[in-house]
């Protein structure tokens, strides 16, 4: 996915980031109300673009503000509703001495908990506020928690809970289309598997678990045996946790196959990959990615390249289950590859967030 506009860094001063009112999901949605915005991470890549998502989402502008919580409030988010407790590192920059807070907070992971419940509690509830992800805290400390399902796998939500199938993300249909793609975005896949071929979104080691190299091995030999069964090419699309030496035993192990893998030089073919590809193959590492790939109305199969369990593993259940995706080790076996259920959520989280928090 392209990258947000910033690096990771800690900020003093809000940067803007807005909506493409263009591809808006929610222009009849739009009211007076938030007048004005911010969005805070610490510039993680998946937990800034979640929060962007509803940013876009709810066609409103926010301002992107980077800070990386005290190493206390990371551990304990709940401390920041204790009166007087210190936010940020060291002196306070001046988006928070000025203390004009905004109408709306959107954060991203419990990492982040902490500053939503400082920022709320600091506006005396001015500040509406939206966490996305479990932060293993009472919601009352939140106006709307956003959950993956894969973290209620029973259902059970307080009143000012909601509940996402998928990671949330930014891509719509109308990015799909080939009036919305760059030249250099379609240019950036050669023209010698441009005609069919098969997109690969490829993780890799995770925080708790590195890539298996038998699970890697399966892989890519099953990849392989996709692209023989649908005469189509491969383009591997690498992302930021990709290791080197990955992508060396893929040029092995795909031998002479017709592939190309995409060096991260130049424009980024992610959304002309999954606009143009017959199908898209996923690593399950990446919740981010699987959601993403469900949006195109293509089959999306999915298989491990690390050890998955918990969370993570009862997110591809139920994508399965809801026949959002389906397994690349039964597709290889000859079972017959389904019309995918689109998934395609955000339109409906707008509207949710409006209802509730849009007085």
């Amino acid at each position: 996915m392209p990258s947000p506009p910033r690096n990771k860094d800690t900020a003093s001063q809000p940067n803007s980031a807005h909506s493409d009112s263009a591809h808006s999901f929610s222009g009849q949605l739009k009211s007076a109300w938030p007048q004005s915005a911010w969005v805070i991470s610490d510039g993680t890549i998946g937990m800034l673009s979640q929060s962007l998502a509803i940013v876009r989402a709810m066609d409103i502008h926010a301002d992107d503000i980077r800070l990386s919580p005290p190493p206390l409030l990371r551990l304990f988010p709940r401390l920041a509703s204790i009166p007087g407790w210190q936010l940020t590192w060291g002196r306070e920059p001046d988006w928070l001495k000025q203390a004009v807070y905004p109408d709306l907070l959107i954060t991203t992971g419990r990492r982040m908990a902490g500053i939503s419940i400082g920022i709320r509690r600091r506006s005396r509830g001015k500040t509406k506020t939206i966490h996305i992800q479990d932060p293993k805290l009472p919601s009352k400390f939140f106006d709307l928690l956003i959950l993956p399902q894969h973290d209620r796998p029973n259902g059970a939500l307080a009143e000012n809970e909601l509940l996402s199938t998928g990671s949330l993300n930014r891509i719509i249909t109308s990015d799909l289309t080939p009036s919305s793609l760059s030249p250099e975005e379609i240019a950036a896949i050669p023209q010698t598997i441009q005609n069919k071929f098969i997109a690969v979104l490829l993780g890799g080691t995770t925080k708790n678990n590195p890539v298996n190299n038998s699970l890697l091995a399966r892989f890519i030999e099953q990849t392989g045996q996709l692209a023989d069964q649908l005469e189509a090419s491969l383009l591997i699309l690498p992302s930021r946790r990709t290791p080197a030496n990955i992508l060396v035993q893929f040029e092995t192990g795909l031998k002479t196959r017709r592939f190309h893998i995409w060096n991260g030089e130049g424009e980024n073919p992610y959304l002309a990959a999954l606009s143009m590809a017959s199908a898209v193959i996923v690593s399950e590492d990446s919740v981010n990615m699987t959601s993403e790939a469900c949006i195109t109305g293509k089959p999306v199969l999915t298989a491990p390249v690390t050890a998955l369990s918990g969370r993570i593993a009862s997110f591809h259940q139920h994508m399965q289950a809801h026949h959002h995706t389906m397994r690349l080790e039964d597709a290889v076996s000859g079972k017959q590859i389904a019309a995918p259920v689109i998934l395609d959520e955000m339109a409906s989280i707008a509207s949710q967030i409006y209802h509730r928090l849009g007085t």
